[in-house]
């Protein structure tokens, strides 16, 4: 079922692709009225991508889709925040890329 995450269909799982699965699972685990916890929609997206990947490649990423997830739910909750990093991204790239 690797096929399922792997989009570009060369045979490897970029993280790119995993978190482009991450967030489609989690707007999946949203529609569901059973989930109504934030850790029963959590380890619903972590179930669906543990049985999609490898098992070395499921170790390898878990630490950092863990904390992906959070910071995907943080960030949904606070919206703010995108827009800030906006604003930080354009100034370092006038003082330091524009010249």
């Amino acid at each position: 079922m690797i096929n399922a995450i792997d989009t570009n269909q060369n045979g490897e799982i970029e993280f790119t692709e995993l978190f482009d699965f991450v967030v489609s699972c989690m707007k999946q685990a949203n529609t569901f009225k059973s989930m109504d916890s934030g850790e029963k929609k959590k380890a619903y997206v972590i179930n669906k991508i543990c049985e999609l990947l490898p098992r070395d490649a499921y170790e390898r990423y878990y630490p950092m889709l863990d904390r992906t997830i959070d910071f995907l739910v943080y960030v949904s909750k606070h919206p703010k925040l995108l827009k800030g990093i906006t604003n930080m991204k354009k100034l370092c790239y006038s003082k330091f890329c524009g010249k």
